[in-house]
């Protein structure tokens, strides 16, 4: 009396799985820099092993002028998570064109 009825903790039917990102697995199919102080670089890249978003994440790193330079520091793997140790992107946005156009706002606002 008084309670609310008990419901189970489930996902619905069409949930993607958990995949994690391979860090060596990746392919970078958009790259953009601004150029200001400090550089930013913002990538969209395509993990094969991942299913969230067709495995598509667009993230923006600060300090880094292109994706060699990036890979070079990272030894050839690009981890999409947040990190507190090591190279980690400072934002990530949902992939597609507004997240595309978001990225490049929030770059741009960096500069300021």
């Amino acid at each position: 009396m008084g309670m609310f009825p008990k419901k189970s903790c489930t996902s619905p039917p069409y949930a993607v799985p958990n995949s994690n990102p391979n860090p060596a697995n990746f392919k970078i199919t958009h790259e953009k820099v601004i150029l200001h102080l400090s550089p930013v670089l913002i990538l969209e890249v395509e993990y094969p092993d991942a299913k969230n978003f067709e495995g598509r994440k667009i993230m923006v790193y600060s300090g880094f002028e292109s994706s060699r330079e990036l890979l070079a520091v990272t030894k050839g793997k690009l981890d999409p998570h947040f990190s507190e140790t090591g190279v980690s992107p400072v934002a990530r946005f949902k992939p597609g064109p507004s997240g595309w156009s978001n990225a490049l706002k929030f770059a741009r606002m960096l500069k300021d």
